[in-house]
């Protein structure tokens, strides 16, 4: 996957995310019931923060020298759970990046962001090939 086929794809994910899209309110809902802190308000909040700021990507990566000829290494990223979303930083400049990643993710917070690189895995099926989770993290470049 290129730059741009990440892009784009990162742009179709601002929609969704910005969407009254029945499966997201229901993965937001599913977060709810599984974490009370997890309010519609926060989690509506997080999603409004990372479509309208984190991905304003073409801005942002017009600012680096992001080279799709790189050896992709794969990062482990252990994901916080204290907010909804609070690891979508890491996930964004990893994928971005063109490395691959593998995430753990918190118990306080298994939800949405898997559910939002399923949705991009329909999009696309090559995410597949970029992001996986596990429950523990082995053998990666860097973490």
């Amino acid at each position: 996957m290129n730059l741009q086929e990440r892009v784009e794809i990162l742009q179709q994910l601002q929609q969704y995310i910005s969407s009254t899209d029945e499966g997201w309110q229901n993965i937001q809902e599913k977060s709810l019931q599984h974490n009370n802190w997890f309010t519609h308000q926060y989690t509506q909040l997080a999603a409004k923060t990372i479509a309208t700021e984190f991905l304003k990507l073409l801005q942002w990566t017009d600012h680096y020298h992001l080279d799709d000829n790189i050896i992709p290494k794969t990062v482990g990223i252990i994901m916080a759970g204290n907010i909804p979303l609070v690891g979508f930083h890491d996930f964004l400049c990893v994928f971005i990046s063109g490395h691959k990643q593998l995430i753990k993710l918190s118990s306080k917070d298994q939800f949405l962001l898997k559910h939002m690189v399923d949705k991009m895995t329909e999009w696309n099926p090559d995410m597949k090939n970029h992001v996986s989770f596990a429950a523990m993290l082995k053998d990666c470049d860097a973490y």
